[in-house]
């Protein structure tokens, strides 16, 4: 059983539908390891929020769609030994994930869905800033989103 503990969403669909692509991530990333309970936080919050976050923890003053606070660096720590195993947390900003919905023509629940799995993925290990990691953790992320129906 994994958990995603919300700090302000109270959309029920919303919020099952992000624990569908939460848990298929754990099994996918985590194999072999399913006795484990892994959990994180995922906050929505406003663009001034994020800007500020964005600011002090990476130094890039201007607001951000998703960041992400992993809780391990997977490259140096192994977590075999817990049996609760807290991922880290997530700050979505709601107001950029609506307008890049309609940018990419696709639905906010789609765009809020993308953005909180791409938060799962880096704090589960993954990130995009060499191309071939980009193309490996897209490759994930669009692998799961569609097993769950959430396509564009």
């Amino acid at each position: 059983m994994n958990r995603v503990i919300y700090s302000n969403c109270f959309n029920f669909c919303l919020k099952k539908q992000i624990n569908k692509l939460f848990s298929c991530a754990v099994k996918k990333v985590f194999k072999g390891q399913e006795e484990k309970f892994f959990y994180a936080n995922i906050k929505f919050v406003s663009e001034k929020e994020i800007k500020e976050l964005n600011k002090k923890f990476r130094n890039i003053d201007r607001a951000t769609d998703v960041l992400s606070f992993p809780n391990y660096n997977f490259e140096n720590e192994t977590v075999e030994a817990e049996d609760e195993v807290f991922l880290g947390d997530i700050a979505i900003c709601k107001k950029i994930a609506n307008r890049q919905a309609k940018e990419y023509c696709h639905s906010k629940k789609r765009e809020l869905c993308f953005l909180a799995l791409h938060g799962f993925l880096h704090l589960m290990g993954f990130d995009h800033i060499e191309k071939e990691d980009e193309k490996v953790m897209m490759k994930m992320a669009e692998e799961i989103l569609k097993e769950n129906g959430v396509e564009r």
